[in-house]
């Protein structure tokens, strides 16, 4: 049986974040084992604050700093040099305020928490700045950077917020990098300043969760598809289940073979390319995980991810650019896994249903083919229109297996249709809902955490561009405009009628690079969606 691979070089997030003091008791002896003698200090000053910050400094650390540049420049760390103590005030980041007040009814400043984004670059600028450290002798080397607020935030959610986003710029895609260096760095956080001892029961935890969550996503996302196929994939799901500390275990089965022939034919249909154009056939066999965790009294909720470790589009072969990104057509599975492991790390109260249909999109003499009609698990008869639709494919089935344990909301994730990067761009999730209350809150919670969400309407009218001639419906229809729109009725197709639901179709990827928020993966409606469910509606 295959190993389960590990996620090698993902941040240790629990060490790499700390309360500090870590306990008001700590004798010296065991301050200088974890390298207290060493910590730096870092004072985060909103930029609208910077003329009171300077006014409080001795003359020769405000010529410092203006020699700096200070306070022309955000998202950049200052040299502030030592105080009389010789530890704090080290350093200085100055950040603007990126929360996004324009979503709010109520556009106050201190109505709106700081956003995550504000801090993300901080990790990556400390180790810039440590790489390059003089090995002068006169200085010792920090090992650990303590950060406190100039002023203490006027909204209680962002220091959490803070938290959070100099959690997430830890990460880094370095796996295949020949010199790489994971990240080292100690940042503790300043109880007081931070405000910690407010904090709710476990809530530390829920913290580092979310952190943790969005890095593995990320992970899985960037993982070239020749360490990712749906073999690789498996293997981590398991990694990633087992690592959660639970006192009630899920339950996980994987359906593949013949059992994944005759109960999940769209599933087989799609993948089976990919077992014959590869010598490694098994290993690049579709195949979907599920699992099951949670208290049967609870509200039933269903995840359901699109995992295509690869789409060359299929015998509508991509071009050379189409195909460049395709490695992320799993993106949707990587999310509704992060989002599983949250609600079981943070028991949430839901009896929850994870799906991921994992395949290869692949040509080959045994691929499907356009026109071929297949016969969905549900017995709908789908004409294929394009072969390079075939994430709709896999979503069906599972969908289909999931509304048959009649749950109370179903959410699904992709990477589903160019459409929807046409009609909201790549730095927003489309996604349609047939309940407006929920509409409502995921938008809303996708603001405050700038992981934006928009809508898109489940127009009825449409559904008549999916007829089909030989079939009980068409895969795509031969209309080529509102194809974000007739994907999602398609799918709708395949839904339980008494559920919630939510289909999210996603950009999952940053085109644009910044310090502490890389081109790359982006575990985009994971957070919009994890606050949603907390609400519990």
């Amino acid at each position: 049986m295959m190993e389960s691979p590990a996620l090698p070089h993902l941040p240790n997030v629990s060490q790499l974040l700390q309360p500090w003091p870590i306990s008001q008791a700590m004798s010296h002896d065991a301050a200088k084992k974890i390298g207290v003698d060493e910590i730096v200090t870092c004072v985060l000053v909103e930029k609208k604050q910077s003329a009171g910050f300077l006014a409080g400094l001795p003359a020769a650390q405000q010529q410092l700093l203006r020699q700096q540049g200070f306070p022309n420049n955000s998202e950049k760390i200052y040299i502030l040099g030592n105080s009389d103590d010789h530890q704090k005030n080290n350093f200085v980041y100055l950040f603007a305020d990126k929360s996004d007040k324009a979503t709010s009814a109520d556009a106050m400043p201190h109505t709106m928490p700081y956003a995550p984004l504000s801090f993300f670059p901080i990790a990556q600028l400390f180790a810039s700045l440590l790489s390059e450290w003089p090995n002068d002798g006169a200085t010792t080397k920090p090992s650990a950077v303590r950060l406190m607020f100039f002023e203490a935030p006027a909204h209680p959610q962002s220091c959490k917020n803070c938290i959070y986003g100099l959690g997430f710029g830890l990460y880094e895609f370095i796996d295949f990098k020949k010199n790489r260096k994971p990240a080292s760095t100690i940042f503790y956080i300043d109880q007081e300043s931070f405000a910690l001892e407010k904090l709710e029961k476990n809530e530390w935890q829920e913290i580092i969760s979310l952190v943790v969550a969005n890095h593995f996503c990320r992970q899985l996302i960037n993982l070239p598809p020749n360490h990712l196929g749906p073999s690789e994939f498996a293997g981590f799901f398991k990694n990633i289940i087992d690592s959660i500390s639970t006192a009630s275990k899920p339950t996980t089965t994987t359906i593949i073979g013949e059992e994944l022939r005759r109960n999940f034919p769209l599933i087989a249909t799609v993948g089976q390319g990919a077992m014959q154009s590869s010598a490694d056939g098994e290993n690049r066999a579709p195949r979907l995980l599920e699992l099951q965790w949670g208290d049967p009294s609870h509200k039933k909720l269903c995840l359901v991810g699109k995992g295509v470790c690869f789409d060359s589009g299929g015998l509508n072969l991509k071009s050379a650019s189409g195909m460049w990104l395709m490695k992320k057509d799993m993106a949707g599975a990587a999310i509704a896994l992060g989002l599983a492991a949250l609600i079981i790390s943070n028991n949430l109260p839901y009896r929850l249903h994870l799906l991921l249909p994992l395949a290869e999109n692949m040509p080959d003499g045994n691929s499907y083919r356009p026109s071929d009609i297949l016969t969905a698990r549900n017995g709908v008869r789908i004409e294929v229109g394009d072969t390079d639709a075939e994430g709709r494919l896999l979503l069906a089935d599972a969908l289909s297996y999931g509304a048959e344990q009649q749950p109370d909301m179903m959410i699904d994730f992709s990477t589903l249709t160019g459409a929807a990067r046409v009609a909201v761009g790549t730095g927003i999730s489309a996604f349609f809902c047939n309940d407006n209350n929920t509409s409502n809150h995921i938008m809303a919670s996708g603001a405050a955490w700038n992981d934006y969400m928009w809508p898109l309407p489940l127009h009825k009218p449409y559904q008549s561009l999916l007829s089909s001639h030989h079939a009980d419906v068409s895969s795509t229809g031969d209309d080529h405009y509102a194809g974000a729109i007739t994907a999602a009725l398609f799918l709708q197709k395949f839904v339980a009628e008494k559920a919630r639901w939510i289909h999210i179709d996603t950009m999952a990827w940053n085109l644009s690079g910044s310090v502490g928020n890389p081109v790359g993966g982006a575990a985009m409606s994971l957070l919009a969606c994890y606050q949603l469910l907390k609400k519990q509606l």
